[in-house]
């Protein structure tokens, strides 16, 4: 066996995988590119991910930052992804690390039980079709590549890659023989989309001191929006084709265009409820303000305002509150969006993921802040890059 492929069997689980693979084509996008190793071997052919599955970036926050972004994606929109050696730690992105174990008598010393291995963390960097880029820290995701022939253009075997923030080697193994996916440079077009859309508001004007938020529909990503030339037109960035919803701070009110027929207490509404309701959440007050379930009912949207209500004893735990400039304890307030994955027959749900409007701080004497929906934010029509909200 050739030495480059032991390595890659080694170090990034490389498993045959082609029965499930090409069934899964009709499901998943893919892409024809190039995918370069650290070891210089170049395979060629389709890239996919699982059906379902998709991209997770998280931004690499700056100086002030605690968060950054972060932005879900598929292979139909990446023009190449690059990867290179890095970490947010103080230690080097690719060491060598020895296993040991603590002495019996005194616990400060470390004994060698083994050989060193190598250890290398990676951050990942995305330019898209839209002519954006991003550099982020990659969640960890199986990617499939399906060489081609060059001589006969027939496809092979597909392959299973697993991409991931940290490499841990096998004892013994050099830095260099911890083989790594360097570079995904796709061959095709793939899918166009803007790097920014276009919002026009057929109703709602916000006046001086409200505030817009938009958050993707699918990913649930906060997404920035700034005023661009009338009170009436926007400009939000970055949805990668994604359709949004819309909210606003009017005062100390809080807005979200929603569909009406969503509010209804219907069985699915009253379903979702008790499931929020009993959910063990970081959040004490959990409302829920509307639902927006797909076709089948197997996946719910379900818009909901959230404060964490801290008992008075507790003020003191620097996790449970924040406090102000003047030392005045705080609570916080959130009007979010959660998605459940629902099963039909058990009526069974799952909390999968979370995306907020707005992030607050609230004094522990004031009530909670008003939360509503509006029409006048909904429905929201997207056609290219243009949105028009509220017809």
């Amino acid at each position: 066996m050739p030495r480059h492929i032991f390595c890659i069997l080694v170090t990034l689980i490389f498993l045959l995988a082609a029965g499930p693979v090409q069934a899964q084509a009709t499901t998943a996008p893919r892409r024809q590119a190039a995918v370069h190793f650290s070891d210089g071997q170049v395979l060629q052919g389709e890239v996919l991910l699982t059906p379902g599955i998709n991209f997770s970036l998280g931004g690499i926050p700056g100086p002030e930052q605690k968060f950054a972004q972060t932005r879900t994606f598929n292979v139909d929109i990446v023009r190449e992804m690059s990867f290179a050696p890095f970490t947010r730690s103080d230690l080097e992105p690719e060491r060598m690390m020895v296993p040991y174990k603590f002495d019996d008598k005194d616990r400060t010393i470390r004994i060698p039980t083994g050989k060193p291995y190598p250890v290398r963390e990676l951050s990942c960097s995305v330019k898209f079709t839209s002519g954006q880029e991003m550099t982020g820290i990659l969640a960890s995701v199986v990617l499939y590549v399906q060489p081609r022939d060059p001589d006969t253009g027939m496809l092979g075997d597909a392959k299973r890659f697993i991409l991931k923030l940290k490499q841990t080697g096998e004892q013994g193994q050099k830095m260099a023989e911890l083989v790594y996916i360097t570079r995904v440079r796709m061959l095709d077009e793939g899918t166009k989309v803007a790097a920014k859309t276009d919002v026009t508001l057929s109703r709602f004007r916000p006046g001086a001191g409200d505030e817009l938020a938009a958050m993707t529909r699918e990913s649930l990503e906060a997404v920035p929006i700034k005023q661009a030339g009338g009170a009436d037109r926007y400009e939000v960035g970055a949805t990668f084709g994604e359709n949004i919803f819309l909210a606003a701070r009017v005062g100390k009110k809080y807005v979200v265009g929603w569909p009406e027929e969503g509010t209804k207490r219907t069985k699915l509404f009253e379903a979702t409820e008790q499931h929020i309701r009993e959910l063990r959440d970081y959040f004490t007050d959990r409302k829920l303000l509307g639902i927006l379930p797909n076709e089948n009912e197997t996946r719910i949207l379900a818009l909901v305002s959230l404060r964490r209500r801290v008992p008075p004893n507790a003020f003191k735990a620097i996790a449970d509150c924040e406090y102000d400039a003047d030392g005045k304890p705080m609570e916080f307030f959130r009007l979010s969006v959660w998605l459940w994955k629902r099963d039909v027959e058990s009526g069974k749900m799952i909390l999968v993921k979370r995306g907020s409007f707005f992030r607050v701080r609230v004094d522990v004497n004031e009530p909670t802040p008003v939360a509503e929906i509006t029409q006048d934010l909904w429905p929201i029509e997207l056609k290219g890059n243009q949105a028009t909200v509220g017809k």
